[in-house]
Formats: structure tokens, sequence, C-alpha cells
């Protein structure tokens, strides 16, 4: 085996193993704006809508748009140049092929930002949103990610949507 290829082994081995329940977990949906519009319609008129995780439904809402008016204005604290350009990266493309994203969703924060009220307007935060992910799909460019680094602003965008959907996976609700 040569020296590059026994590099690449090294390094993609451990993320293939990590991250193959992840993948045999994957649907076959694609992620796209339309389609979380169409949840977060869902949502607002849901009835009994709960988070399953540790923190309140408001929380969770307001950390996804705390993560995309990061996204536009800039993060307060980001990982180190190496960490993006390497392990970031990697993470990005294996989220981005599988088209989702798995993350620690009892943390309501973005590194650097307040963590968000408990309690709130869901119905507001959910249009927030909704006007957060059409601010982001309109941006020409973004500011780098705290963890991918530089990315386009569809990047970007996908990202936050597959961050959001994580955080669907925590979620119930009846519909009214």
């Amino acid at each position: 085996m040569k020296r590059r290829e026994f590099l690449k082994f090294t390094v993609a081995t451990p993320f293939a193993i990590l991250l193959s329940p992840l993948a045999l977990s994957c649907t076959s949906r694609k992620v796209t704006l339309a389609g979380t519009l169409d949840l977060i319609a869902k949502l607002k008129g849901s009835a009994d809508l709960r988070n399953n995780g540790k923190q309140t439904v408001h929380q969770v809402i307001r950390h996804c748009i705390q993560g995309v008016h990061c996204a536009l204005e800039g993060y307060p604290e980001v990982k180190a140049a190496w960490f993006q350009n390497s392990i970031g990266k990697a993470v990005f493309h294996i989220f981005t092929m599988l088209d989702t994203m798995k993350h620690d969703r009892n943390d309501p924060t973005v590194p650097g930002m307040p963590a968000p009220a408990a309690e709130g307007d869901i119905v507001l935060a959910l249009t927030e949103l909704e006007e957060a992910f059409r601010r982001l799909e309109a941006a020409a460019a973004v500011k780098p990610h705290f963890f991918y680094g530089e990315l386009s602003p569809q990047d970007m965008l996908h990202v936050h949507l597959l961050h959001f959907y994580d955080h669907v996976g925590d979620l119930s609700w009846k519909a009214a």
C-alpha cells in the first residue's frame, strides 16, 4: 500500500466505522427548503407540539434560528482552521452525502451564543425560522460555519435544513 493510500485509509476508516449506523438508518428523503417550509407550516398548525428531548420546543426552534443568524452574521466562536479543513469538512461531506445529520440535540446553544429562552411564542418562533431560512436562501455570501468552515450559500442552507430536521426527530405533535 502506498503512503497516500495508507493515509486516506487511516483517515476514512474511523469515520466509516463511526458513521455506518447512521448510513444504515437513513431514509431516501431529499431535504429541500420547500419541504422544510411545508413541515414548518404543519408544525404551526399542529396541536400538542412537544420536544421529547431535554429542551423545550421554543429553545429548539430558537437554537435553529440562532444558527442561521450566525451563518449570515458570523459565529462568535469557531473551531481551529485545521479542524474545519479536515474533520469538519469530512463530517460535512458525510452528512451531505447521506442527506441527514446527527448531533447532540440536548445542547441548545450555538458556541459563544447565549442559551435560548425556555418559554415563548412557538408560532412566532416558527415564523421567524421560516424567514431566517428564506434570508439564507437569498444570501449571496455566508460566514464560515463554526464546525465546517467555508461553505457556499447553498451548502450552508442545506446544513441548516439538516440541522433543523435532526431536531425535528425529537418533536412530537398531533395534526390539528
